[in-house]
């Protein structure tokens, strides 16, 4: 269906009203609606679906909003790498969008990255692409079923209630930067049937039906699996639980942001003191907590922040003895100190 000479076209319908309603409630226009806005875009159904809902909201509402068009080639599928590469360049020419691309160089050692390196390469290229042009959000296309396959990856891989909550809506990419995802409430097949209402073709990456890579695993085994054991529907299920999941994140954050002024005694870029009296006093979910809100506010990657390591670094806070600890804690965190103040410091 999607072969390297797919044919680029213009939609000249209107998106169903739904789907455009569903993008405007997770992401309401009058916070978009004015500043350049970066969109990645891979070529997949579900990107290209994004930057035509995006395109055809602004065209209904008759703003002039500038669209940067982010595309990232991993050089990983060689010549369909490539030819995903120009389909996205001739889609942002025929549209009149900006259009970015950033090609990493190819490592000596060829090894497969991880899903979590590759997505770091892709958010540090948004971010830049978003400094250059002035935009305040950068949008990706995770869904519904993403959102599906995250619960469940992280209920596998151990997790608290707050990992259940799954992909938030919008996180910090820097200070002045949020990256905001507006389908979260849409499911895939939603979107594929919606290009195929304006006639608009996509790229097809068969890398989604490769078994190396743990979200398709689950995508393709574990969830039908379960849903033939159970007779149930299980991304209906596990949507609900991350709903849940999500206000019960929401109060924690809160209380743990409020509780900042009494723990935080300096914040530097690499270097938070705090204060050991203040965080004991903490109950141990809020503590949990503290750490997450954290590791944000510092901007340290939290891909690979299980619930194993969060009691590990609540436990090097709350030590009576002075420590020097390095673990493998992600942002490469040494905690170090004395029973009365720590020093959390990013080496």
């Amino acid at each position: 269906m999607n072969s390297p000479e797919n044919q680029l076209n213009d939609p000249k319908l209107p998106p169903k009203a739904d789907l455009m309603d569903q993008v405007l409630r997770q992401w309401p226009l009058d916070r978009w609606g004015t500043a350049p806005i970066v969109v990645g875009v891979s070529g997949g159904a579900d990107s290209v679906a994004l930057l035509a809902l995006l395109r055809q909201t602004l065209k209904k509402h008759g703003l002039p909003t500038r669209l940067v068009v982010a595309h990232v080639n991993h050089v990983l599928r060689g010549t369909d790498s490539d030819a995903d590469q120009e389909f996205v360049a001739q889609l942002s020419a025929r549209w009149d969008l900006e259009f970015r691309c950033f090609c990493p160089e190819k490592p000596a050692v060829q090894r497969a990255p991880s899903e979590e390196a590759l997505r770091d390469v892709r958010y540090a290229f948004f971010r830049e692409v978003a400094q250059d042009v002035g935009a305040r959000y950068v949008a990706t296309a995770h869904h519904a079923d993403d959102q599906v396959e995250t619960v469940l990856f992280r209920m596998f891989r151990g997790t608290s209630v707050s990992g259940l909550a799954g992909i938030p809506k919008f996180r910090l990419l820097s200070p002045d930067i949020t990256l905001v995802r507006p389908l979260l409430g849409i499911r895939r097949n939603e979107l594929r049937e919606f290009l195929a209402g304006i006639g608009q073709d996509f790229r097809e990456d068969i890398s989604n039906d490769s078994g190396q890579y743990t979200r398709n695993r689950i995508r393709h085994q574990v969830l039908p699996q379960l849903a033939q054991e159970f007779r149930v529907e299980v991304s209906d299920r596990l949507l609900s639980l991350s709903r849940q999941a999500a206000e019960v994140r929401d109060l924690l954050s809160t209380l743990a942001r409020d509780a900042f002024s009494e723990i935080v005694i300096y914040q530097r870029p690499e270097e938070v003191g705090v204060d050991v009296t203040a965080f004991c006093r903490l109950a141990p979910v809020i503590q949990r907590q503290f750490v997450v809100e954290l590791w944000d506010q510092q901007g340290w990657p939290r891909g690979d922040l299980n619930e194993s390591d969060i009691l590990d670094i609540v436990a090097c806070i709350e030590s009576p003895t002075s420590t020097s600890l390095r673990h493998q804690f992600p942002g490469r965190i040494t905690i170090d100190g004395t029973s009365n103040n720590k020093s959390i410091r990013q080496s």
